[in-house]
């Protein structure tokens, strides 16, 4: 029975040995696998990170590009309204030039006919000239 007993403690000794080895490769494998897992996390960090970053590029893309496309029609309103403001001023001006100068043929015909009239029309009540105030009733 002693032989059993001695066995039994040598191979207690040896599995208390096992054990140490067996704690070891736990610890290394565990820290191989923290290692890795942490490598992972910062890995797919790194990936969110950049991937926001391109996010955030492209929506500043697409706000310059919409910033760019908004100034544009701005200024193509403000032109085709400083056009058609231009085109009034135009027509008004027009129209007036032909009032003024409707009015001067006029005043011009008045005079041409002023001038052939008889010399008694001309120098009869207040010596050839109109009064203002009052009505003009020759043809």
């Amino acid at each position: 029975m002693l032989k059993p007993a001695i066995l039994a403690a040598i191979a207690s000794v040896a599995l208390a040995g096992c054990q140490e080895q067996i704690d070891r490769q736990a610890d290394r494998q565990a820290d191989r696998i923290g290692a890795a897992v942490s490598d992972d996390v910062n890995d797919a960090a790194a990936n969110v990170s950049s991937s926001l970053d391109n996010l955030g590029d492209a929506i500043r893309g697409q706000a310059d590009r919409v910033g760019a496309h908004v100034v544009d029609e701005a200024a193509n309103q403000t032109t085709r309204a400083a056009d058609d403001l231009a085109d009034q001023i135009r027509r008004h001006g027009d129209r007036a030039v032909d009032d003024v100068g409707a009015a001067l043929q006029g005043a011009g015909a008045s005079l041409r006919d002023r001038e052939r009239a008889p010399v008694d029309d001309r120098q009869s009540g207040d010596r050839g000239y109109d009064r203002a105030d009052e009505r003009d009733d020759r043809r």
